[in-house]
């Protein structure tokens, strides 16, 4: 959608989302450029999405990388379905560019796993992420606390893309 391509993150690609500086209370989903970091953004489960002009719009991630911890320990994930995880550039966020995104990568993402359910987890105070995800067609599913914070999984159907007029992009 709007000329968007998904690859695999490069080195040079986590050079700069490690940079990427979230305003509060969002700081949260700022990356530390340590090690860790670059190991984990490299370890195959992150995508990064560019627009045509070569920027970087915003990454995603999909499978254990996109769960949180106390959720694990808590058994929200056993039902099957495919986790995945988003990150907006942050100087786009408030654009009007969440949907959109959301969408691209949504579609990616049944597409190239071929799943039945998509599960995200989102923080409660998110609420700009959580109203972005319920647009495009999730509900919550379960809630659970992590470092003190609730947060909510977030289920959609695979079939509920077919037919959404929102989800008719595909990841070049």
């Amino acid at each position: 959608m709007k000329q968007w391509t998904l690859q695999r993150m490069t080195r040079e690609d986590a050079d700069e989302i490690s940079s990427w500086v979230y305003e509060p209370p969002y700081e949260r989903y700022s990356f530390e450029p340590t090690a860790e970091t670059y190991e984990t953004l490299l370890g195959g489960s992150y995508f990064s999405v560019r627009h045509a002009d070569g920027s970087i719009i915003g990454f995603c991630c999909l499978g254990r990388e996109a769960q949180v911890p106390e959720g694990i320990q808590n058994g929200v994930y056993r039902d099957p379905a495919v986790d995945i995880g988003l990150g907006l550039n942050p100087a786009l966020t408030g654009k009007k560019l969440g949907v959109p995104f959301t969408a691209y990568v949504v579609r990616w993402a049944c597409d190239a796993t071929d799943c039945l359910m998509l599960r995200l987890s989102v923080a409660d105070f998110n609420a700009r992420a959580r109203n972005t995800y319920e647009k495009i067609g999730f509900y919550k599913h379960q809630e659970f606390i992590n470092r003190g914070t609730l947060f909510y999984t977030m289920l959609l159907p695979a079939s509920a893309l077919k037919n959404d007029y929102r989800l008719e992009a595909k990841a070049d």
